[in-house]
């Protein structure tokens, strides 16, 4: 009796599974065909309005137009410009200090590399006795800025940077080339006040 009831569960089991399968694959089937019907319902309510859409294209020349922009850039566009203007000439400016820095000290090394080199020369020579030398103690361009204060002003520090730029091209393009031409030594005075 025993064994009656339980394949009669078993059976039980089997068939609920079978309807679930097939409940299952009917509900799918239903779902496919019912958007099947949703997707031409769509197309033959909007096909209609594509259609008259296209019918009222017509072809431009853009060649002769002008174009002016919709808007105006809006103000937090302009700040940022501006923003990053101030930050592009701080960080110009940070490097052309490092640069003319790096210049003054590349010029008193080669300067004292010529003045040594000068006195071992006049030594050799007999012309000189052994005398001790005296190391310039205050800075070396304080006098030359100066003489630029007064001649350029305000703007005394970017037409040296000016100055200093042109010489090195000269140097570099010239002297390399041993095309040594002679080079002005007169400062320009050019006025910014007016």
């Amino acid at each position: 009796m025993v064994s009656s009831s339980v394949s009669c569960q078993t059976l039980k089991t089997r068939v609920r599974k079978k309807h679930r399968r097939s409940f299952k694959s009917n509900l799918n089937r239903r779902s496919r065909r019912k958007s099947s019907l949703l997707r031409y319902y769509s197309t033959i309510r909007f096909k209609p309005k594509a259609d008259a859409l296209c019918a009222g294209i017509t072809v431009v020349d853009i060649i002769g137009m002008e174009w002016t922009p919709v808007s105006s850039p809006a103000t937090e566009v302009a700040e940022w410009h501006k923003q990053e203007q101030v930050a592009y000439w701080k960080s110009r400016a940070l490097s052309l200090e490092y640069e003319n820095q790096m210049l003054i000290r590349h010029l008193r090394n080669v300067y004292a590399k010529q003045t040594e080199d000068y006195a071992n020369y006049v030594k050799e020579q007999g012309q000189i006795e052994d005398a001790p030398v005296e190391a310039e103690t205050g800075p070396v361009g304080r006098k030359r800025r100066e003489e630029m204060d007064k001649l350029y002003g305000k703007k005394a520090s970017k037409i040296m940077g000016m100055e200093t730029a042109v010489q090195l091209n000269y140097d570099l393009h010239l002297e390399d080339a041993g095309k040594l031409a002679h080079w002005p030594h007169t400062p320009l005075n050019l006025r910014f006040d007016a």
